[in-house]
């Protein structure tokens, strides 16, 4: 049994490339902001790489990367904000791990003890942080994956 040209969905024969999505750049953001966070610059950076490969194409990568981050950020100042950090001694007891506990522990304190001190200053430098600079790394990972139908003749 052969596959007639005819059962080849139109779609895939137009655009044979998948397209990126927004979703996932911002899911992949989100998640590579989460493990490359604590790196001060190059995290960040990083993550909104991921994110604007994910969403493939320049706008899209920035917008999703943009999001991923501003999502992030906001978190954290609320987090750090409301949450007591004698609340999270439970991290190491499921999951073994005491060096995540205090790798989050110091940033909630760093943050809460910033956010005590000047708030307008903390807020705007992690959205900043948070938001600019993986915008700008969602539009380099955007560049690099274009989101463009190319056909060879």
């Amino acid at each position: 049994m052969f596959l007639h040209l005819s059962y080849v969905p139109t779609s895939y024969l137009l655009n044979p490339k998948p397209k990126g999505s927004i979703y996932f750049g911002i899911l992949s953001t989100f998640l590579s902001l989460i493990i490359l966070g604590s790196i001060p610059f190059l995290g960040w950076l990083l993550a909104g790489i991921f994110g604007g490969l994910s969403a493939k194409g320049k706008g899209r990568g920035f917008l999703a990367a943009f999001l991923g981050g501003l999502i992030v950020a906001i978190s954290l100042i609320e987090i750090s904000h409301y949450v007591p950090v004698t609340s999270l001694s439970f991290i190491p007891h499921i999951t073994g791990n005491f060096s995540l506990y205090t790798k989050i522990t110091d940033t909630m304190q760093y943050t809460s003890n910033a956010l005590n001190t000047n708030e307008i200053k903390t807020i705007s430098s992690i959205l900043i942080d948070g938001a600019v600079v993986t915008g700008i790394g969602g539009f380099i990972g955007g560049s690099i994956l274009p989101n463009e139908n190319t056909f060879e003749n």
